[in-house]
This record gives C-alpha cells, sequence and structure tokens, in this order.
C-alpha cells in the first residue's frame, strides 16, 4: 500500500491493517492510523540530508561513499515530473 491509500481509503483499511500486522484491537490499529497518517507525505521524496547522513555513516567504512553527493544517489526527474502532471494532487480529489 502506498501513503495516498491511506489518505484515500481511510477506514476501509483498517481490517487489512488489523489482519497484516496481527493486531486484533480495532481501536488501537485505528489510533496508530490517525497519528502516523499526518506523517505521510503525500509526494514522498528522498530526503538530500537523509542521504548525505547515510553517506556520512557509510564512508566511515566506504571512503569512497564520502566522494558520493545526494543528487548522484536519487534522481528525483520522475517524481518531479508527476509533480508537473500533478498526478499526485488528482490522487486526492474527492
Amino acid at each position: 500500500m502506498l501513503p495516498f491509500d491511506y489518505r484515500v481509503r481511510g477506514p476501509r483499511e483498517l481490517p487489512l491493517l488489523q489482519r497484516f500486522l496481527e493486531f486484533p484491537d480495532r481501536r488501537a490499529v485505528q489510533e496508530a492510523f490517525k497519528f502516523h497518517l499526518p506523517r505521510f507525505q503525500a509526494m514522498p521524496r528522498p530526503s538530500a540530508q537523509a542521504i548525505q547522513r547515510l553517506l556520512d555513516e557509510l564512508a566511515r567504512e566506504h571512503p569512497l561513499a564520502a566522494t558520493l553527493s545526494p543528487a548522484r544517489i536519487a534522481d528525483t526527474s520522475f517524481l518531479d515530473e508527476l509533480e508537473r502532471a500533478e498526478f499526485v494532487k488528482r490522487l486526492y480529489v474527492d
């Protein structure tokens, strides 16, 4: 499931979440759902800062990682095109 599935379908997904999380308490799953929902990005993008932290960590054991930049690791051109086409925006139309 993608984050937009949660936003669009909402409560209809709760039985699936219960099943796959193997958690019988529907109310607890509902609360977890409400807690996590605002944390999902409509258009998930890799964070340059997070990639840099990962590269810094990797460089400790693999010095070549220090020569890479986040831009070389993550190509967001496809996401940029989806955004220009308003693809994700149309997913949220009620």
